[in-house]
């Protein structure tokens, strides 16, 4: 009987025979180990805590002891099913609590009594989504003999599975007993003790959910949700990483204190020296920021802003004030944090990435490890990860960007703060490079108004239980914090905005129609500058660069916006700005896809009214370089037939009202706009409703991540998905069509998931920039796909897409049927 084998995971050729076999034992033994790994390189309340260490081991080694079924070995080794005996998150849930219970683990005194309940749902949500705590959690009713019978129907499958497969169990215990002994000697429990007490153990795990719900504070609430989230995420990161054989990073790369301050002094586009115009403004900015961020007390001080103009080379400060910070955490903490550099939008992740690649050139071994130094992750990234001078398989490349095993990570708000405040297996198997991280927020005020307060919360809440730091870096900072809660890395920063004179916003607040707009262009258009013209919604766009088009501007005029696929837009920036560098004064009528990561320079800008932070990005686009006059930036209210201001469709009349009274048809200049926006987000914080956020961190406190019936984590989206819109694959080009065949045998034909995962992963980035998104009623005629998604073939496109301005709202033939 001791001789007998278990196995954990097997891997079979295309034929489906069985090519290799890894032992449930040697699994057990992968996942304890990488778990130890990662819990050593964290901050010292988990490194050189025993306890903490001991409870990720029990963890590690409980997480898969159903797999010692006869039910699971068949279902894997041959392929037979008994109903559903052998799943084995259930029965792997309860052991492990019941270990965790035995262990009477102290690692903070306010969560101390709940770690088996963490630990059992972390467990047995392993190969899924965390759900909600009331639905997971199974209440016995001694005085009731029926009770069982009472249970919803999950909960009675596992109550009967349980029975079936701890009998089983009993009869290999000798040898699965051995196995526990040799992976966990200072365990010191015994398997039949479990099989004996493991119903009653179910009312321990009932009563700490009623005490965690009705007797813990919000603070342990909160507590019991990180550390969830973060043995959760280290377990399935160990788990998936033991089963694909992945290789894993075993050391850490060295970011030098004076990593960017080498590549300064050795940038030939820099001038560090410089003491006089904007190039003295950013040295000035720079050595402050390096200066505060040496001297601040790192002990008290976890969230830091740096607040300067666009233009002042924040990028470059901000790298290297967390280079610093890092070298002094490693120095005075121990342990080596992660920087994650986060942006609200993958159209600006380039520019920041690129820089940042050219900073770590620097370092002699960065060519052939850039992986472990730096990746950029978000949903149209490329999966490229280079080590040792190989890149690696897709596969595993994945594995490696997913988990953020990299010194340096460059992703999105949505990467971040989806998992902070997540719930998907997915994304939380990275939640754990958040602990002791230092992040820095950049452009945090495109992050919405009514999530402030909650991702405030989340904020503050990683950097007291994970001990992390927060750089919040912005032109136009909105009141995430209070003043007492952060401390501001550049010594006068207010006063840095009174040095620009290039742009002055001049509002004209009366309500005007498109064609009275088109009038007003055409008086303020002058042959020797250029001039772009930014509009709230793509039908209003369309309509003013047609009328636009019809006048007889001897200039190139060009359109721009999400209507376009992406491939175009790139194209269309890059012939703007050549235009623009070449001086044919080019016209440009575009929607808001040009306030971030557009790098255009303007000498006029028209603007439809937004919000104050939005015309200061786009007024960003206008006389960059601040070597011509004071350039004018116009904003008009362009209203609809029924004098409704059209920027209400797009932002809501609470934004746009306080935009209104804040301009209030005055003259603003540059040097006024920082007060400007702090004003406009004082006025916008009182008027827009926290209700969501309240909601989530209700949900949060009570581990409800899942539900039908209430608020829930889930509920938390950072895009909201707009109603009825639906993808459109524009067949436009060759390419188009080669990618279309691609996708039909790679993804839509494969049968093998795994399989169809990664064919997808390795196009999707190509496959993303012929797509765009139409309320569903324009695709009608196109052809259908999924529910959701629709086909615009190359035989169609003439009468429904146009290279200038993309999808024709009104098809020129309509009779045209797919």
């Amino acid at each position: 009987m001791n001789d007998v084998r278990f196995y954990s995971h097997i891997h079979r050729d295309e034929t489906g025979e069985i090519i290799s076999r890894k032992t449930l034992q040697q699994h057990l033994k992968e996942v304890i180990n990488h778990g130890q790994r990662v819990a050593s390189q964290m901050p010292s309340r988990f490194s050189e805590n025993e306890n903490f260490r001991s409870w990720m081991e029990v963890l590690c080694i409980g997480h898969d002891f159903g797999k010692f079924t006869s039910y699971f070995q068949k279902y894997l080794l041959n392929r037979k099913r008994d109903g559903t005996k052998h799943y084995h998150g259930f029965i792997s849930a309860l052991f492990t609590a019941y270990l965790t219970n035995k262990a009477e683990l102290k690692i903070n005194h306010g969560v101390d009594k709940y770690l088996p309940l963490i630990s059992y749902l972390c467990i047995l949500h392993h190969h899924g989504d965390l759900e909600n705590m009331d639905k997971d959690i199974i209440q016995p009713d001694g005085f009731d003999p029926a009770w069982i019978n009472k249970l919803e129907p999950n909960q009675l499958n596992n109550m009967k599975n349980m029975e079936i497969q701890v009998e089983d169990i009993l009869k290999r215990y000798p040898a699965i007993q051995k196995i526990y002994d040799d992976l966990y000697p200072s365990g010191n429990f015994r398997i039949r003790d479990f099989a004996e007490s493991w119903m009653d153990f179910l009312d321990t795990i009932d009563m700490l959910k009623f005490s965690l719900q009705h007797d813990a504070n919000e603070n342990i609430c909160v507590e019991a949700y990180t550390y969830l989230l973060l043995t959760y995420s280290i377990l399935i990161d160990a788990d998936k990483k033991s089963a694909a054989h992945a290789e894993v990073p075993q050391k850490r790369r060295n970011l030098p204190s004076s990593l960017v301050d080498n590549f300064r002094e050795n940038s030939p586009r820099i001038d560090p020296s410089a003491t006089e115009g904007i190039n003295g403004i950013r040295n000035e900015i720079y050595n402050k920021v390096c200066s505060a961020v040496e001297n601040i007390d790192i002990n008290s001080h976890h969230i830091m802003t740096l607040t300067a103009p666009t233009g002042t080379g924040k990028t470059l400060s901000a790298l290297s004030a967390a280079v610093k910070l890092r070298t002094r955490i490693e120095d005075t903490q121990g342990y080596i944090p992660r920087i994650i550099y986060s942006l609200p939008f993958t159209s600006i992740i380039d520019q920041n990435f690129q820089v940042t690649d050219d900073v770590l050139s620097m370092l002699e071994d960065y060519p052939s490890n850039m992986g472990e130094y730096l990746l950029k992750h978000h949903y149209l990234s490329n999966v490229e990860y280079k080590r040792k001078d190989q890149e690696m398989e897709t596969d595993n490349a994945l594995m490696l960007i997913e988990s953020w095993e990299s010194e340096i990570i460059v992703t999105t708000f949505v990467q971040l703060l989806q998992t902070v405040i997540g719930y998907r297996n997915r994304w939380l198997k990275k939640y754990h490079k958040i602990a002791g991280s230092i992040i820095v927020l950049d452009e945090v005020q495109n992050i919405p108004v009514e999530y402030w307060q909650l991702v405030s919360d989340s904020l503050k809440t990683l950097c007291r239980e994970l001990n992390c730091y927060v750089i919040l870096l912005t032109a136009t900072k909105p009141l995430l914090f209070d003043q007492e809660e952060c401390i501001e890395l550049l010594e006068g920063s207010s006063g840095y905005f009174a040095h620009f004179q290039r742009t002055q916003l001049k509002p004209n607040m009366e309500g005007i129609s498109l064609d009275d707009m088109v009038q007003e262009f055409e008086g303020l258009c002058q042959d020797d500058k250029s001039l772009m013209l930014v509009a709230n919604t793509i039908k209003s766009s369309l309509y003013l660069y047609e009328k636009i088009k019809e006048t007889a501007f001897d200039r190139p005029t060009f359109y721009l916006s999400s209507n376009i696929i992406p491939r175009h837009r790139r194209q269309r920036v890059e012939e703007v700005s050549q235009a623009l560098i070449s001086g044919e004064n080019p016209i440009l009528v575009s929607t808001q896809v040009v306030e971030a990561g557009v790098d255009l320079d303007f000498d006029m800008v028209i603007r439809d009214l937004g919000p104050i932070d939005s015309i200061v990005q786009v007024a960003g686009r206008c006389n960059r370089s601040g070597k011509k006059a004071r350039s004018d930036v116009h904003v008009y209210n362009i209203v609809n037939d029924k004098k409704q201001s059209l920027a209400k469709y797009v932002y809501g009349p609470g934004s746009i009202n306080a935009a209104r009274e804040a301009l209030d048809s005055v003259i603003h200049s540059e040097e006024d706009y920082h007060k400007l926006v702090e004003d406009f987000f004082a006025h916008v914080k009182r008027i827009i409703s926290s209700q969501k956020s309240k909601d989530i961190w209700k949900a949060i406190c009570g581990l409800c991540f899942r539900s039908e019936t209430q608020k829930c984590v889930a509920d938390f989206a950072l895009i909201e998905s707009l109603p009825n819109m639906v993808d459109v694959f524009v067949q436009v080009d060759d390419s188009a069509l080669e990618l279309w065949e691609r996708y039909q045998m790679e993804v839509i034909k494969e049968r093998d998931i795994n399989r169809k995962r990664l064919n997808f992963t390795e196009m999707k980035a190509d496959f993303h920039s012929y797509k765009i998104s139409l309320p569903k009623e324009l695709a009608a005629e196109l052809v259908p796909i999924s529910m959701n998604f629709f086909l615009l073939p190359i035989e169609a496109l003439e009468n429904y897409y146009s290279i200038d301005t993309g999808f024709k709202r009104v098809p020129e033939d309509t009779t045209w049927i797919i």
